[in-house]
C-alpha cells in the first residue's frame, strides 16, 4: 500500500521532459523543477513527504541516449528493490530503483514502467539491492554534500567510502583506429575521520597512512590474524574493526 501511494505521488506529481536532457543538465532541471514542492507547504504525512522527491520524467528520448554507447551507465541491469531514507528519517520500502552513475541520480520505476528521476535534496539514503547484497550510498561527503557515496564502513566517526562514476568516452576515428563512443566505470575511494576527507588508494600504505601508528599497528594485527591481504574494499572495510579495541 505504502508502495503504491508512492507510486501514485510520483505519477501525480512529476515534471514531463519532453526534450532531450542528459548529465547535469537533467539534474539542474529536476531540482529546479521539483524544489517547489518543498516549498509549498510544510508537509506532515508521508505521501506528501513522498511527493517532495519527484523530479522529472525520464522520456524515451533520454534513455535513447545511452543506447546508442557501448556500455550502460546504471548500477544495475535493470530496476532492482531499494528503499529511500528522506531527510525527515522517514523510510520508503520496496521501491523499484535505479542509480544513474554518470549523473549520480536515483531514478524510480513506476507501475506503468515510466521512470522518474528523483530529487536528492530530499533523500538522505538509498538502499538497493545489488549482486545479492544491499548497498548503501549516503551524501557522506561535506566536500560534494550534492552527491551519493557507497558507503563501505561507518562507526565511531570513520567512513570509508566510494565515489562510483560512469563516464563517457567520444567516439574516435583516425583513419587507422576507430572507437565507438562507450561508456565505462570506475571508483575512487576516500577516508572521512570526523570531518577530515582524505582520497586513498586501495593500498595497505595508501590508507594506514590516514592514521596514528598505533591505529596502523592494530590495524595490521587484526588483517594477519584474520588472513586479510587488503588487496580489495572488502578487506579494508573488515580490517578498520580493528579499531574498535582501541
Amino acid at each position: 500500500m505504502k508502495n503504491f501511494l508512492f507510486i501514485s505521488f510520483l505519477i501525480c506529481l512529476s515534471y514531463t521532459l519532453s526534450g532531450q536532457v542528459t548529465g547535469n543538465a537533467a539534474r539542474s532541471f529536476s531540482t529546479a523543477n521539483s524544489i517547489g514542492f518543498a516549498n509549498s507547504s510544510n508537509n506532515q504525512n508521508l505521501g506528501n513527504l513522498l511527493a517532495q522527491t519527484a523530479g522529472l520524467s525520464l522520456s524515451e528520448t533520454n534513455q535513447s541516449v545511452y543506447k546508442k554507447l557501448e556500455g550502460s551507465p546504471y548500477l544495475n541491469e535493470g530496476p532492482v528493490k531499494g528503499s529511500l531514507i528522506l531527510n525527515e528519517g522517514r523510510k520508503v520500502e520496496e521501491v523499484l530503483l535505479e542509480i544513474d552513475l554518470h549523473t549520480n541520480q536515483a531514478i524510480a520505476t513506476v507501475e506503468d514502467e515510466e521512470k522518474i528521476f528523483l530529487n536528492s535534496n530530499f533523500i538522505k539514503e538509498i538502499h538497493i539491492d545489488h549482486k545479492g547484497e544491499t548497498l548503501v550510498f549516503k551524501r557522506i561527503n561535506p566536500k560534494r554534500p550534492d552527491r551519493f557515496f557507497q558507503v563501505l564502513y561507518e562507526a565511531d566517526g570513520l567512513v570509508f567510502f566510494k565515489d562510483r562514476q560512469a563516464t563517457i568516452s567520444e567516439a574516435f576515428d583516425n583513419g587507422i583506429v576507430q572507437r565507438k563512443a562507450a561508456i565505462s566505470h570506475r571508483s575512487n575511494y576516500y577516508i572521512r575521520k570526523k570531518d577530515k576527507v582524505d582520497k586513498v588508494s586501495l593500498k595497505k600504505k595508501s590508507i594506514f597512512s590516514k592514521f596514528t601508528k598505533r591505529e596502523a599497528n592494530a590495524m595490521n594485527k587484526y588483517a594477519k590474524a584474520n588472513s586479510l591481504n587488503l588487496k580489495d574494499e572488502l578487506d579494508f572495510a573488515k580490517v578498520f574493526k580493528a579499531l574498535d579495541a582501541i
